[in-house]
């Protein structure tokens, strides 16, 4: 068997594990209780509505498909040699931050989610390579950009458990500030890396945090719906400004 191949087996591996730790957290669920009930108890006013969580389904199927690819093409079996250590780390870590979070360990989840984005950031400058198709990239655009507000609600919810969040700043006016910052930093990342599926994950999440937000805090509400707005403008704007920049190549 090719290294390759074992390597494509072992990124499988650890992709179903996550899947299933997953589905069980919430079936059984873990510590009894959902991911969404805790989160709904600490209520982080960045957190966007329920709904919006569904995002993961969707990079869960697109990294069946990745995962898949690795098996049948040249350019997989190049990445499965380049990046599956990564990958494999990136699933335990996925795994660990489940069940320390359910068990309520609030400071070690934001530890091993701040280890999650570095290790994402990683993986998708591996595959933001010219010789590497843009396919190969999709999954980790939308799942680094998830990760990205996972981190940023991950700070707000150590910081409002352990009592320090009200030290910084009045919690609404904190989210309006994360909200504007957050699309400062999804516009800037879409111009460095040429990547339009990243911005894409912030209009979702905003929409969400409107959503929940704008009937018991108009200006948060308001605010997610602005930057939604700018988000949409840039965006467009820029697929028919600069060609060089598509949602996919």
């Amino acid at each position: 068997m090719k290294n390759s191949t074992k390597l494509a087996i072992y990124n499988a591996i650890a992709l179903l594990l996550v899947i299933l730790v997953n589905f069980l957290s919430n079936y059984l669920p873990i510590n009894g209780q959902t991911t969404g009930q805790i989160s709904s108890e600490i209520n982080v006013l960045f957190t966007p509505a329920g709904y919006v969580f569904s995002i993961w389904g969707l990079i869960y199927l697109l990294l069946v498909f990745w995962v898949i690819g690795l098996f049948y093409s040249s350019a997989g079996r190049d990445i499965a040699n380049r990046v599956s250590y990564l990958f494999v780390i990136n699933a335990f870590l996925n795994i660990g931050w489940i069940f320390f979070f359910h068990y309520e360990y609030f400071a070690w989840t934001l530890l091993i989610m701040v280890g999650l984005l570095f290790n994402l950031i990683y993986i998708y400058n591996i595959l933001n390579d010219p010789n590497i198709s843009r396919m190969w990239q999709i999954p980790f655009s939308i799942y680094l950009g998830w990760v990205t507000i996972a981190t940023i609600l991950n700070v707000g919810i150590v910081l409002k458990t352990f009592g320090y969040q009200q030290y910084i700043l009045y919690e609404p006016l904190w989210t309006i500030l994360l909200l504007i910052m957050s699309t400062l930093l999804a516009m800037w990342f879409a111009i460095t890396k040429k990547d339009l599926l990243y911005p894409l994950v912030f209009v979702w999440a905003f929409i969400g945090i409107a959503v929940k937000r704008i009937a018991e805090y108009p200006a948060i509400g308001y605010t997610a719906i602005i930057m939604t707005i700018i988000l949409v403008v840039f965006i467009v704007y820029t697929i028919f400004k600069n060609k060089t920049i598509k949602i996919v190549s």
